[in-house]
C-alpha cells in the first residue's frame, strides 16, 4: 500500500496556467483545478518563503498549492483570501498576472 500511494503521488504535478479568462491551478491527480477570475484577483506579488513540504495546505487565510523549491506567488483576493502558488518562475508568473489585472507594479525576472 505505501508503494501504491508513492507512484499516486509521483504522478502529481502542479500546473498554473495564465488563461484568457482566468487564473487556472491544478494539481493533477491530486486535488481538482481551481479556477480564479482576473476580476477576483486584487494584486500578485513574487516571493520566496519555507513551505514545509508540498502538497495543498489550507491556512487561517487562505490556501497554499506546492511541489517543490522555495519560491512562489502570493496572490490577495478581493474576498480578504490569499492563494500562495509555488512557481519555479515566481516573478514571471506575478507579472503576467499582474498585466491581466492592471497593475502598475514593475515586475522583476526570476534570477
Amino acid at each position: 500500500m505505501p508503494g501504491l500511494l508513492a507512484v499516486w503521488f509521483s504522478l502529481g504535478s502542479l500546473v498554473t496556467e495564465v488563461r484568457e479568462r482566468e487564473l487556472s491551478i491544478h494539481f493533477h491527480w491530486l486535488w481538482p483545478e481551481r479556477l480564479i477570475s482576473w476580476s477576483q484577483i486584487r494584486s500578485a506579488e513574487a516571493e520566496t518563503y519555507f513551505s514545509g513540504g508540498w502538497g495543498v495546505r489550507w491556512r487561517a487565510d487562505g490556501m497554499t498549492y506546492n511541489v517543490s523549491g522555495n519560491r512562489s506567488v502570493r496572490i490577495e483576493l478581493t474576498g480578504g483570501e490569499t492563494v500562495i502558488v509555488g512557481s519555479q518562475r515566481a516573478g514571471e508568473l506575478a507579472a503576467a498576472i499582474g498585466e491581466r489585472i492592471g497593475s502598475p507594479k514593475r515586475w522583476k525576472p526570476d534570477v
